[in-house]
This record gives structure tokens, sequence and C-alpha cells, in this order.
């Protein structure tokens, strides 16, 4: 069997939320995937304070602002680390869905983008 990989997907692109708000639900199809890898950054101002959360979410069809959603985890970054590669499997789950919290004092621009990988 070969590994076979996507080139990567746009998720989210250029996204911009401001201080103390909420993005909405971005999701992927990736029911033909064994494992997805997440590359995720934002732009934020210097000298800002707070966090911001990216949550992860597991969901059974693509009705991302509606459907149920499974939270998968929750990861908190600090205004120096802007940046995370994550490597997801997800052989149980149809669709892959993520939104972020900016709990800082700052607007912020996100990108986030996925790599699939299967087998044929």
């Amino acid at each position: 069997m070969a590994l076979i990989k996507t080139p990567e997907l746009d998720l989210m692109t250029g996204v911009a939320t401001s201080s103390g708000a909420t993005t909405s639900y971005y999701g992927m199809d990736v029911a033909s995937y064994y494992n997805i890898g997440l590359n995720f950054w934002y732009s934020i101002g210097s000298g800002a304070t707070g966090k911001t959360y990216l949550k992860l979410y597991a969901c059974n069809d693509d009705s991302y602002a509606t459907n149920q959603k499974f939270h998968l985890m929750s990861l908190q970054f600090e205004p120096s680390e802007t940046a995370k590669h994550l490597s997801i499997p997800c052989l149980d789950f149809r669709n892959f869905a993520i939104k972020v919290v900016n709990s800082t004092d700052s607007s912020i621009t996100i990108t986030a983008t996925i790599v699939g990988a299967r087998v044929s």
C-alpha cells in the first residue's frame, strides 16, 4: 500500500477576529483520510496580552453552524506563540471543525490548512 498525501487544503484563510470575539466554525470532510496534519498560525499586534484558544471538533456532517460537534481538544496560545502543527487521527469521524477564541486585547488574523493522508 502506498501513502497518499493531499496538497495543503485551506481551512481558514486570513480570518480576522477582534479582541474578545470567537470565530465561526470552519470545517472539512475528512472521511477518506486516516490522519490529517493541521497547520495553524495567526498574527497578533505587538505587545498584546491575553490568550488565544484553538478548539478542535469531530462531527458527522458538514452543517458546521448547527450540527452536533464532539470536542476533541483545546489548545491555548500565548501572544508569543503564533504557530502550531498537529497530527490528528480521524478514522472515527466524518468531518473535522475548528473555531478560535480570541481572549487577547488585540485583533488577530488566522490561517489554518490541512494535509490529509490515506493509503491506497
